[in-house]
């Protein structure tokens, strides 16, 4: 019998870290492309990264993967939780049209700096052509009691509450997790056995679903040396990482190969999963 197509959605945050060295940030990008290039991606950068990162962006859109906005700079002023309608435009749209004239599309995918969004951030991503927000992490203990009950796999959220089912056209794709994340952090916290445990546990449970999808995350920079002379603004738990960048880099490479080993999983980009569920057909009828 044919195992189900588990589409599986690799997302990369990028955002320029001014507390790690920019030469490494920016050859760390050549070195992601030449390692896995060849599996369609979903990046979620900034206005500002795509203006400094420009030539990177446009080999990993002919590579396959897509562009989506993740705000203007990921400053501390950018907490979308609580910004007000007319600041929201505001960022989204300028942030867009750096985007745009980055990689010659506008983007049509938003994740919040910090994993953050509320229902008037949905509504302006709706007015500005947007069809994904991937800003949502459910049953993530270390976040806000308002996710832990969001659903766990794509919805349509409420016009009220973005972590509610609702009658938005906007999809909602939420970061797969059930207690830890599936984040690279957990590597660099609890191991590889960890890792490959909770993502063993995400799939079986992805089985029993109609269209179900698992989402990863990393950060480019996470690759990257901090800057000695850098204030150490990061929270509690990162302070604990591994703190040798290519360990890092090698476990992380280790978790995406061993994610893609299992032959029910598909590699996607946030739009392509976002078309079959416009169209209502099953992930087999779409990703072939």
């Amino acid at each position: 019998m044919n195992r189900k197509t588990i589409p599986l959605l690799i997302t990369m945050d990028l955002e320029l870290a001014p507390d790690h060295d920019y030469e490494q940030q920016t050859s760390i990008l050549s070195r992601l492309l030449a390692d896995f290039g060849s599996v369609p991606s979903t990046i979620f950068c900034t206005g500002t990264a795509a203006v400094g990162f420009t030539d990177h962006l446009r080999e990993w859109t002919l590579a396959g993967s897509e562009i989506g906005c993740h705000g203007l700079t990921h400053g501390e002023e950018e907490d979308f939780r609580y910004l007000n309608e007319a600041d929201v435009r505001r960022i989204i749209r300028e942030a867009s049209d750096q985007l745009e004239t980055a990689v010659g599309d506008r983007p049509r995918v938003f994740r919040g700096p910090r994993m953050r969004t509320s229902s008037t951030t949905q509504k302006i991503l709706e007015e500005l052509g947007y069809q994904v927000d991937a800003s949502v992490c459910p049953r993530r203990v270390d976040r806000p009691r308002a996710w832990l009950n969001a659903p766990r796999q794509p919805y349509h959220p409420s016009h009220e509450n973005p972590y509610r089912r609702g009658n938005r056209q906007l999809l909602v794709l939420p970061l797969s997790a059930f207690g830890l994340p599936l984040i690279s952090g957990v590597l660099y916290l609890f191991g590889m056995t960890v890792a490959k445990t909770l993502f063993r546990l995400l799939l079986a449970e992805a089985h029993h679903e109609p269209q179900p999808a698992l989402v990863y995350l990393f950060h480019s920079y996470e690759f990257t040396s901090r800057l000695h002379a850098a204030p150490d603004n990061r929270p509690f738990q990162q302070r604990l990482y591994i703190s040798n960048p290519e360990r890092r880099y090698a476990m992380h490479r280790e978790l995406v190969e061993y994610m893609l080993s299992f032959p029910e999983v598909k590699p996607v980009t946030a739009m392509q999963l976002c078309t079959s569920h416009q169209i209502g057909k099953n992930h087999e009828e779409i990703f072939i």
